[in-house]
């Protein structure tokens, strides 16, 4: 009786090593003559297919070439070799699965960014190179219409054919355009965006080859080391200490009289020109440079002699109103040398009335004087 049990199950061991195999702990059972596994089909000492370049196109499909002893895999357009170095070669793609995020559809060979993600996928839109926002993330290029909504696959890096190239030459550098989706290869200018997307390998109207690669052009303010804060018209980038910064910078400049203003004649008994709210002179900024004020000097003569003047800036002329004062003012007495005082809204632009008047006078002067320092800029 134990031998005809053990003779039953030597004989299933015996059945199941002729119609079957285990690799790695997988039990391979035979079908026609040809093993099954994930879909594919193997021959009965498991070598891949020798399928010839026309049959067997599936996506994903595997087959041997005996010709020049390589594996081949369909990328669902065409057979790549696996490890391939030769020029002769398919060269690599590298792709993404992507879900179309515009309302429309995104067709074979236009350009798109990373908008966002969508279904565990990064979603896109078309580029364009008119702002930061739909160039800085330039992805690639789609390999076939994507319906709005739907998932699809571009191209980031590789070759993709089938383009309309027939505006284009061989070896053309293509850039982003300013239409959506769009490539051109003429560089763009600033302020647009110099994105860099691929150059033409073959240049034909309805089956052009582009090689693919985007690479983003940068701006000043994306560079490690510089930090840009408050851009204004005549700054420059400076170093710091340990960053390049953007500074206010003018080159050989040198503080000069810009305006005086005189009242009285220092006679004897000259005062009548003084009192509260006295207009003390003025003139009007015109043109198109900027005045940038960094003190004023203020003398009087006269007996025991007060006073405190202002100096304004406005588009109307003695109007306080909506204007600008350099400096606080402060009581100016008997100083014929003079008195300094600091400027702490030095920048007039032109189209301005600048005025000096007074805003108490305790003990009137014979003579006042009021002098402007500083310099220009000239809007570039």
């Amino acid at each position: 009786m134990k031998a005809k049990i053990l003779g039953f199950f030597c004989s299933l061991l015996i059945i199941n090593f002729a119609y079957g195999q285990t690799i790695d702990g997988v039990l391979y059972t035979n079908f026609n003559n040809y093993y099954k596994w994930k879909g594919g089909a193997f021959d009965s000492t498991f070598l891949l297919p020798q399928t010839s370049a026309t049959n067997g196109k599936r996506a994903g499909a595997l087959r041997y070439a005996a010709a020049d002893s390589s594996v081949y895999t369909w990328s669902g357009t065409q057979w790549i070799k696996l490890g391939g170095a030769a020029a002769s070669d398919t060269a690599t793609v590298v792709k993404a699965y992507v879900t179309n995020a515009e309302a429309v559809t995104i067709t074979k060979g236009q350009v798109v960014y990373i908008f966002g993600a969508s279904g565990d996928r990064a979603s896109v839109k078309l580029a364009k190179n008119t702002s930061d926002t739909f160039s800085s993330k330039t992805l690639g290029v789609v390999r076939a219409d994507i319906a709005a909504g739907a998932a699809g696959w571009i191209t980031t890096q590789g070759q993709v054919s089938g383009i309309n190239l027939g505006a284009y030459s061989p070896g053309d550098i293509l850039w982003l355009d300013s239409i959506p989706g769009g490539f051109t290869n003429v560089r763009p200018q600033a302020p647009l965006h110099g994105v860099f997307v691929g150059v033409v390998e073959r240049a034909n109207v309805g089956n052009g080859l582009i090689y693919i690669k985007p690479q983003n052009g940068v701006e000043v303010d994306e560079i490690h080391d510089i930090l840009i804060t408050n851009k204004k018209i005549g700054d420059g980038i400076v170093y710091t200490g340990s960053l390049y910064e953007n500074k206010q910078v003018v080159l050989k400049q040198d503080t000069i009289p810009l305006a005086v203003f005189n009242v009285g004649s220092a006679a004897a008994g000259d005062t009548s020109a003084f009192s509260t709210s006295t207009l003390a002179g003025s003139f009007y900024l015109d043109g198109t440079d900027t005045m940038f004020v960094t003190s004023y000097r203020v003398a009087l003569q006269g007996t025991s002699a007060s006073i405190t003047p202002e100096v304004w800036f406005n588009d109307s002329l003695n109007v306080t109103a909506g204007g600008t004062r350099l400096a606080t003012g402060s009581a100016i007495t008997n100083l014929t040398t003079g008195t300094s005082v600091t400027a702490t809204t030095n920048n007039i632009p032109p189209g301005n009335f600048v005025f000096v008047r007074f805003s108490a006078v305790a003990t009137k002067p014979t003579y006042f004087t009021l002098t402007l320092f500083g310099y220009r800029i000239r809007k570039q």
